[in-house]
């Protein structure tokens, strides 16, 4: 999915690799900036007839209406949750299928980033990342690309939690300062979401087995406050707002300093973050939900 051009960025960005201090923390001002490598957008599109979500409050009622259905002849933002499509609104988008180093965005936002101790382990689309709790993925804070999710934004992935994930929440995706997407396993078949923005945390429960494919997402709108989503599922929210900061961007561990305490154990794949807020139509309309 990413062109030839990307042959000396990669260089670039492994020799970098090398420099970044270990899953204890570090910085990563010095990682190379790829936006102008010529990173193609990702291969699965969608119809120009998209449509993007509204804000998700906890009293949206479940959507039926179909893809084909929702709209006048094009599919909705929703059915593209399982992909990377070429859309406006998809601020940037990890599958993990290329385990060199390098974190690739499949967006022309070029938001790349560092992998270090992340394996390949089947994922819910093609492959996926396992994290065994000393894996670190990392994205340097780019002021400029961020502030296009301060109003508004969606992110979301699909998860698969091994045993493990006990004690404390473990980080899924987090930019400390502005958003927090953890899992918890309850250990009573049961798992606990939360999103955090703004020191506004909200709070879903699901019902999983571990080594279960979940899918997650955390909705904001500065008019609405903070969603979390479940397998398309509408969970808790509250009122929040939200600051870019300027930290680095963490996958699969909880910052500001990731550790093993906060380490994600299991398989991460898909990671969207979407500069608009979705509703939970576009959530059931994915047609693996299945909501």
């Amino acid at each position: 999915m990413i062109g030839d051009s990307l042959a000396s960025a990669r260089v670039a960005v492994i020799a970098a690799v090398v420099a970044v201090v270990a899953v204890g923390g570090g910085c990563f001002t010095d990682i190379p900036d790829l936006t102008a490598s010529g990173a193609e957008a990702g291969s699965s599109t969608a119809g120009s007839g998209a449509t993007t979500g509204g804000a998700t409050t906890s009293t949206s009622g479940t959507s039926g209406t179909s893809a084909a259905e929702s709209s006048s002849g094009g599919s909705t933002t929703g059915s593209a949750l399982s992909s990377c499509a070429n859309l406006d609104t998809l601020f940037a988008c990890y599958e993990f299928e290329t385990f060199d180093g390098i974190l690739y965005d499949s967006t022309p936002t070029g938001l790349f980033g560092v992998q270090q101790a992340v394996s390949a382990a089947p994922g819910r689309h093609g492959k996926g990342a396992r994290f065994d709790g000393k894996s670190g993925v990392y994205v340097a804070h780019d002021a400029s690309k961020f502030q296009a999710m301060l109003n508004a934004f969606t992110i979301a992935a699909w998860i698969k939690p091994a045993a493990g994930n006990v004690d404390q929440p473990r980080g899924i995706l987090d930019k400390d300062g502005f958003f927090t997407l953890t899992v918890l396993d309850a250990q009573d078949g049961k798992f606990e979401v939360t999103c955090s923005i703004g020191g506004s945390v909200a709070l879903a429960t699901v019902s999983a087995a571990v080594d279960t494919w979940i899918h997650v997402a955390c909705v904001y709108e500065k008019d609405f406050g903070v969603t979390v989503v479940t397998n398309g599922q509408v969970g808790g929210s509250g009122a929040a707002s939200a600051l870019v900061g300027d930290d680095s961007m963490l996958i699969g561990n909880d910052g500001p300093q990731a550790s093993e305490a906060t380490a994600f154990l299991g398989v991460i794949d898909d990671v969207q973050l979407w500069r608009v807020a979705l509703s939970q139509q576009d959530f059931c309309t994915a047609a693996d939900l299945g909501c």
